[in-house]
């Protein structure tokens, strides 16, 4: 879900990283806004209802596949 710099940061155990990765995102307004716009369009894939019509696809072509 996360893609390490794009929309978010992925830190190793242990507060150095995360204190690291806060100071970037502190500093650095411009980043701050386009990771965050980033993670909003790369989470409304994680819908509930986008998730539900993957599930409702995959078993319509469950049974399709059966059927023949």
């Amino acid at each position: 879900m996360i893609i390490d710099g794009i929309n978010g940061f992925l830190c190793e155990d242990g507060v150095d990283s995360f204190s690291e990765k806060l100071a970037i995102l502190m500093e650095n307004e411009e980043l701050r806004i386009n990771m965050g716009e980033s993670a909003y369009r790369s989470m409304k894939s994680f819908a509930p209802k986008e998730i539900w019509d993957k599930w409702e696809n995959l078993i319509k072509k469950v049974i399709a596949d059966k059927e023949m």
